[in-house]
């Protein structure tokens, strides 16, 4: 194999597992309370993210893997289902350190008792449309998220309650 196909095979080796976190971090958001994730708690975000990653989303950000499981089942328990999908993943990545994008899809379905709330005006699902813009480095471990920020592209139908 020549030196360039050995970097070539890393620069794609890279990628796919910058991908696959990002894959495995979307399927956590809708997955939470099944067995596989609930029962490691942080532990299962230490698997995606390094132990100082710096979350950015439009509800508010989080800094650690300590606490996080918490935080996001604080953010689904606004909903009564989820749904994300990313796709469009391109990495770009250094010797150990890469930044890498990702499309990103959403749809909540709001609980009864918030579209109760609300009214008879109230939307049943909020959507979502934005771009994960992310970080990462490659540790002992393997290479784990270090920054992700969600930037919203479009939104439709009412955003959740802030409190």
């Amino acid at each position: 194999m020549s030196e360039h196909d050995s970097s070539s095979a890393r620069v794609w080796s890279t990628s796919q597992q910058i991908s696959e976190l990002v894959s495995k971090y979307v399927f956590t958001l809708d997955n939470l309370d099944t067995p596989q994730i609930s029962q490691q708690g942080d532990v299962w975000y230490e698997s995606i993210f390094t132990s100082d990653v710096k979350l950015s989303f439009p509800i508010g950000g989080y800094l650690g893997t300590n606490g996080l499981a918490a935080f996001h089942a604080v953010a689904k328990g606004r909903f009564e289902s989820t749904f994300h999908m990313s796709t469009d993943h391109v990495v770009a990545a250094q010797a150990t350190t890469a930044t890498a994008t990702a499309t990103v899809m959403a749809f909540h379905r709001h609980r009864q008792e918030t579209l109760d709330a609300r009214g008879h005006s109230a939307t049943p699902i909020f959507r979502v449309g934005g771009r994960y813009d992310i970080s990462a480095i490659e540790t002992p471990d393997g290479w784990r998220i270090s920054a992700l920020a969600f930037r919203v592209e479009w939104s439709e139908g009412d955003e959740p309650d802030r409190s």
